[in-house]
């Protein structure tokens, strides 16, 4: 069951203001999650680059769920808070729904450039499996993995 276009909702909601979080302790933002379909590639102006995950489970009512929709706009809300800082940013993707530590992020998605402009894939959509909203790469090994 298709529940939305892939960037059109995702880029309607990275641009809303959000509420601060108060962290109780220290955040390592190089910490892979247990699983990360997406990876954020920012190519910053220094010519360094830097690599952010996606956070794709959720909980629920004491459930865990796999919400890659929100893990998604949580990466392009980073990357527009770092609008200005970089050159390019990048999001792959990884066609395994659980992705293994050390996989390889092979799929273009989305590429952000720093005049404020973007490419995405514009066939992807999500799609909800049991309880789970994903995004269906089911047909992605067919096409290149660049934008």
């Amino acid at each position: 069951m298709h529940i939305s276009n892939f960037f059109d909702t995702a880029l309607s909601e990275y641009q809303h203001e959000t509420r601060p979080y108060i962290r109780n302790k220290e955040f390592n933002e190089y910490t892979i999650p247990p699983i990360a379909r997406f990876k954020a590639v920012i190519y910053l102006k220094n010519n360094k680059a830097r690599w952010y995950y996606s956070y794709d489970l959720t909980k629920n009512n004491g459930k865990t769920y796999i919400d890659e929709q929100t893990g998604i706009t949580k990466l392009c809300r980073l990357i527009n808070r770092k609008q200005g800082e970089f050159k390019t940013a990048i999001i792959y993707a990884n066609i395994n729904v659980r992705p293994i530590p050390g996989a390889n992020y092979d799929y273009e998605i989305a590429k952000f450039s720093s005049n404020n402009t973007y490419a995405t894939r514009n066939d992807l959509n999500f799609i909800l499996r049991g309880d789970n909203c994903i995004l269906d790469l089911d047909n992605i090994n067919q096409k290149s993995k660049k934008l």
